[in-house]
């Protein structure tokens, strides 16, 4: 239930907004006051839950001006650029929050109610999946046209990631979490990897796999599934174009997309490379986004069956360059016109290569693709669409995410007997 304090907020947010400032005109900081006053009003998680989303299937044109809403976002433009707002307009109203732009424009102007506010780029999360925006929102449109401008109220940081999990309590009831995680490596050789259990245990291992420590560098490590057949060639009189292109995306993308929270497939292909940023990039003074800026705790799957004979060309030669010191060092540069700085990422990868190893990329661990029953039709349930995947049972699903979102929360003591074991790094089979 709504309790009525939080409804009027929620329906009139702008008087409630002036109510407020009435009571605390006074205060040093405004701003702060309305952060504590707002964020405690909507503290409890139902009580969040209760403002409306704000997101692609619910775009700002299905809502009035002036509407609360929530955006779950992840800030694009790391350098924020300062703005001048009227904190109170000449009447002793208050002037932020936009407020000020409703009123008729004044004559006369004191420059003593000018303050600074700090503007933001900020998008919908890249690479968060379907499932975890449905239990992130509580609630079941096209793209806007127009970018929006947000006033904020407070915020909302997410730590870790999107989603959490108890671990080892991520499963209820007295369901073994064994014998769940060894049904989900099952699912996952049986309906991606043509029953190969060995890379299915490997892909789990890589996705839960996080950043420990950045000195010294205990980074998660990367992954090559070699000789992993190339996707078949779509027939090029095909009027479907959507199902002509789904095939050539791997049935591991899809299985994967609903384990975890943050998910994106990269397809290479010699256009990918050659025309499409991987790094941010600062043009005309504005910060374009790259397709390895990804919020911590993603996990890319990489596919090189989609490249071709062909030339790469020097944005390319830079794509693989900026991908491979994500997979070796976790650090992601941002290239303006005159320098570029790097930022610490949390990025899992998993490449999928045709070859006994990736055509372009060095990663810790390479395993060769097996299947278990190697015939014509592998290449197809390799490659079958989304629709074709044989899930499990809504229970059972609820509980791989479970284990799998819980697992990578975890903490894990070492042992100093196992401390003192020296690993090998680069662990190849052949």
């Amino acid at each position: 239930m709504v309790s009525a304090y939080r409804a009027d907020a929620l329906r009139d947010p702008t008087t409630e907004l002036k109510e407020f400032y009435t009571k605390n005109s006074s205060s040093s900081n405004f701003p702060a006051e309305v952060t504590r006053h707002f964020s405690s009003m909507f503290s409890a998680e139902g009580a969040f839950k209760e403002i409306p989303t704000l997101d692609v299937e619910t775009p700002p044109e299905d809502y009035p001006d002036r509407s609360v809403v929530r955006f779950r976002a992840m800030v694009q433009d790391p350098s924020p650029s300062a703005e001048m707002y009227l904190c109170k307009t000449n009447t002793g109203g208050l002037g932020g929050w936009g407020i000020h732009e409703e009123s008729d424009v004044e004559d006369t102007l004191d420059y003593a109610d000018l303050r600074e506010c700090t503007v933001l780029w900020a998008v919908s999360v890249p690479g968060e999946s379907r499932w975890c925006s449905d239990e992130l929102n509580g609630q079941d449109s096209d793209s806007p046209s127009e970018v929006p401008t947000l006033h904020v109220l407070f915020i909302r940081p997410h730590e870790e990631t999107l989603l959490t999990r108890l671990y080892p309590q991520a499963t209820t009831g007295n369901t073994d979490i064994a014998q769940i995680r060894e049904d989900l490596i099952l699912w996952i050789a049986n309906e991606t990897l043509d029953g190969d259990r060995d890379v299915a245990e490997w892909v789990l291992l890589v996705c839960i796999a996080k950043v420990i420590s950045r000195s010294p560098p205990l980074l998660p490590p990367s992954l090559t599934i070699s000789h992993f057949p190339s996707p078949p060639v779509p027939f090029t009189n095909s009027s479907d174009n959507h199902n002509a292109s789904s095939i050539t995306i791997p049935a591991l993308s899809h299985v994967l997309s609903q384990l975890l929270p943050l998910f994106k497939t990269a397809p290479l292909s010699l256009e990918m490379l050659n025309k499409i940023p991987f790094a941010p990039e600062s043009k005309d003074e504005d910060l374009h986004s790259g397709v390895l800026q990804l919020p911590r705790g993603s996990v890319l799957l990489v596919t090189e069956g989609n490249v071709r004979e062909g030339r790469l060309g020097q944005r390319g030669l830079t794509n693989i360059g900026i991908l491979q010191e994500v997979i070796a060092a976790q650090s992601l540069a941002y290239i303006f016109p005159f320098s570029q700085f790097s930022f610490p990422t949390d990025i899992s990868c998993v490449i999928l290569s045709e070859g006994k190893k990736s055509a372009f990329f060095k990663t810790d661990i390479s395993v060769p693709f097996r299947p278990t029953s190697p015939s014509a039709n592998a290449i197809s349930r390799l490659y079958k669409p989304a629709e074709n995947i044989s899930m499990p049972l809504p229970s059972e699903l609820a509980a791989f995410r479970d284990l799998v979102i819980g697992a990578r929360l975890g903490k894990v003591h070492v042992s100093q007997t196992t401390s003192e074991v020296r690993l090998l790094h680069n662990i190849r089979y052949e």
